[in-house]
């Protein structure tokens, strides 16, 4: 059951890349979802009004604001949404999204395609992160993209790692990025898989199978990663709202509203 007290405004970017399966478990948590789609004409907004802000996927770069002109907005709002302190997520586009808005790079990944279930390995950061704790110190998630982050902002933290792609999960503030995907299905991955070029099917394919096979230790762990989330947000909130209710008390009884 959903409860007006804690919202989030979830931005994605591509239509074929929606919150998939977390946005049952965020919803389940009591949680409201608002969702932004600048591909079909919805505005990107300036700020944040919600509790916490999640920006996904796409199949276009990072860098393409010439052709999709709504990216330069999205970056605008990631770089409102730190400076406010809103608890933010960018999940592989979203994350390379926030790493260009924070000062660092992307770039096409020299290695090429990593797909499938990708080895993650958290750091000394990310095993007492506010929200990687609790995670499988060695866990493996869903991947599938060339581009990749190749330098992470001045004062970001690296929270985890990979084999082939070193920067799989990074903080900057109140704000996390995930080179990886932990919101899509096995059937999720079959739908991308059948738009990639074809001398990737055969590799693609056997990388579904094996989603299919691990998915239930990789749900688990991105369910996890989904309640610790929302945990984050409601522990933001309860402190805006105390420093309101502080507020209200020192000002005669007159609320005040900040600007989240």
């Amino acid at each position: 059951m959903e409860s007006d007290a804690t919202r989030i405004t979830v931005v994605q970017p591509d239509a074929k890349c929606d919150l998939d399966r977390m946005e049952k478990w965020i919803r389940s948590e009591g949680v409201a979802v608002r969702v932004v789609r600048p591909f079909a004409g919805d505005p990107v907004p300036l700020r944040v009004s919600d509790d916490g802000l999640m920006v996904l996927g796409g199949s276009m770069g990072a860098l393409d604001d010439a052709a999709v002109p709504y990216l330069s907005e999205i970056k605008s709002l990631l770089r409102a949404a730190v400076a406010a302190n809103v608890p933010t997520l960018g999940v592989c586009l979203g994350a390379q999204l926030l790493a260009e808005a924070l000062g660092g790079s992307v770039a096409v990944g020299a290695p090429g395609l990593e797909s499938g279930l990708v080895g993650i390995r958290l750091t000394e950061a990310g095993r007492s992160d506010e929200l990687l704790g609790g995670l499988s110190e060695h866990m493996r998630m869903p991947a599938m993209h060339f581009d990749a982050i190749t330098r992470l902002p001045e004062g970001a933290e690296l929270l985890a790692t990979g084999d082939v792609y070193p920067h799989q999960v990074f903080r900057f503030g109140s704000a996390w990025g995930l080179q990886f995907h932990p919101e899509i299905t096995p059937e999720r991955f079959v739908e991308w898989r059948s738009e990639a070029p074809g001398a990737l099917h055969l590799r693609l394919e056997q990388e579904a199978r094996e989603f299919e096979h691990r998915d239930g230790a990789v749900s688990r762990d991105a369910q996890h990663l989904a309640r610790r989330f929302v945990h984050v947000i409601r522990e933001r909130a309860a402190i805006v709202g105390g420093e309101v209710a502080i507020a209200a008390s020192t000002s005669g009884g007159r609320t005040a509203h900040p600007q989240v």
